[in-house]
Parts: structure tokens; sequence; C-alpha cells
């Protein structure tokens, strides 16, 4: 199965600098989209900032289960 479009959404709820929750997306990675939630608990309680994105990015492509 050939995917032509991968899309990633998020939206944070911020207080001040820290992730208050975290909603995170990922399309076209599997055959349904996928809410990677290890990486959306990952961030909540952090700062976003380039260690803490990589950190959950990572996270996040450890729950995709893609099509063979």
């Amino acid at each position: 199965m050939d995917f032509a479009i991968a899309s990633l959404s998020v939206r944070f709820k911020m207080k001040g600098p820290i992730v208050e929750d975290a909603r995170i997306a990922l399309n076209g990675v599997s055959t349904k989209p996928v809410r990677p939630a290890g990486a959306e608990n990952y961030l909540k309680g952090k700062e976003v900032n380039p260690e803490t994105v990589e950190h959950a990015a990572e996270t996040a492509l450890k729950e995709i289960k893609p099509s063979p």
C-alpha cells in the first residue's frame, strides 16, 4: 500500500511556557490516523524546546505501526 501524503497536527494548551495538554495526530503513516499517547503524555508539564520536541518525536515514532 502506498501513501501519497503524510501529515502531522499538533495542538498545545499552554500555561505560560508549560504544556498543560498536548494533542498529536499523525496521518498517512499507518492504515489509520495515529494519536501517539506516549508522546502527548510526555509533553505535559514540560516547556517546548528542541530537546522535549525531539524526545516527543522519537516517542511518537515508536508508537507507529507502519503497514507492510
